[in-house]
């Protein structure tokens, strides 16, 4: 990810940290060298990457306040990511990271993630035109 700020829809969230919380939540490689083998060279967990994509992004206290982050509509899946990520942060405290990243669940989180990334990619690049 380039070390410019990115221009955001709003001036209330960090589209960079968003971009690249997305990115390793929708990585079942990345997350499994380093969420669960453990890299000496890279470092992060579930937890970091979801507190990334909401809380040091700023994302969370916008779509807390039902203020319009992208659009209405990845605003929504957005809360819908967040809602499937609590479920499996609470999930974490029972069962092991690998597992969690091995189901079915996980995967379809991920596809989501990746969407979003997608479709905010695309609102970010259509402002730089």
């Amino acid at each position: 990810m380039s070390k410019n700020r990115l221009p955001s829809p709003t001036k209330s969230v960090n589209v960079e940290i968003i971009l690249d919380a997305l990115d390793e939540l929708s990585d079942v490689v990345y997350q499994q060298r380093v969420w669960i083998s453990g890299s000496s060279t890279e470092v992060s967990s579930m937890n970091e990457a979801v507190a990334a994509l909401f809380n040091d992004s700023g994302l969370d206290a916008l779509l807390n306040r039902d203020l319009i982050a992208f659009s209405a509509n990845i605003d929504g899946e957005l809360k819908d990511l967040r809602t499937a990520l609590s479920a499996m942060l609470n999930r974490q405290m029972h069962d092991e990271t690998e597992k969690i990243v091995e189901s079915d669940e996980w995967r379809l989180i991920c596809k989501k993630a990746a969407t979003l990334r997608t479709d905010i990619t695309k609102i970010v690049a259509d402002k730089l035109n």
